[in-house]
């Protein structure tokens, strides 16, 4: 028993000492480390959040149209995204910078990520998720939102995609909307999840 108290803080002691020991690079390597760890479930919530959200909306669209998919978008899309939030221990939102809701209207590291994503979008890039310390502690992973044909039907050109009579119900329901005129692939905005 006491050779297992002994191994127990000899542990502990090197996991408090080890990092003021360590080199800047080994330290470099750790964070990448974490940074992969932080993408790798940043990914997984991103994916079961649009998989949820997104499935639930082509049901409603199949039923009902536009008519019943922003409905359904308005009322449903918040109490979704929460419950997934308590079930991975997480804040998870989507951001633009063209939103339709005005709660979705990005914060300024979001809107500097988004502004990021479509600079390299612009030279031929492929945007990928990225991991930020936040100054109280937190870490945010960002991912990039691309726009897919099937959400042109509410967030395309007005006219070409969206019927007038269309877009008058939506504008009904978001009177301030500014999330049409995307284009297929093009940047709708970014996930936001940050873990505390």
């Amino acid at each position: 028993m006491k050779n297992w108290f002994l191994f127990l803080m000899s542990g502990a002691l090197t996991a408090l000492f080890l990092p003021a020991c360590t080199s800047p690079a080994t330290s470099e390597k750790q964070q990448e480390v974490a940074d992969s760890v932080y993408i790798a479930q940043g990914k997984t919530i991103a994916g079961a959040v649009f998989s949820k959200l997104s499935g639930e909306l082509s049901a409603a669209m199949q039923s009902g149209g536009v008519e019943k998919a922003v409905p359904y978008c308005h009322l449903h899309a918040y109490p979704l995204t929460d419950s997934l939030s308590a079930v991975y221990s997480a804040y998870i939102r989507r951001a633009s910078h063209k939103p339709r809701n005005p709660q979705n209207a990005a914060d300024s590291l979001e809107a500097a990520t988004i502004a990021m994503y479509a600079e390299k979008m612009a030279g031929g890039e492929k945007p990928t998720p990225v991991v930020v310390r936040e100054k109280e502690g937190a870490v945010r992973f960002l991912a990039p939102i691309l726009l897919a044909a099937p959400c042109l039907k509410c967030h395309g050109d007005i006219d070409h995609d969206i019927s007038p009579e269309k877009y008058a119900l939506i504008q009904n329901i978001y009177p301030d909307d500014k999330a049409t005129g995307f284009a297929e692939g093009e940047l709708r905005g970014v996930w936001s999840i940050r873990f505390e």
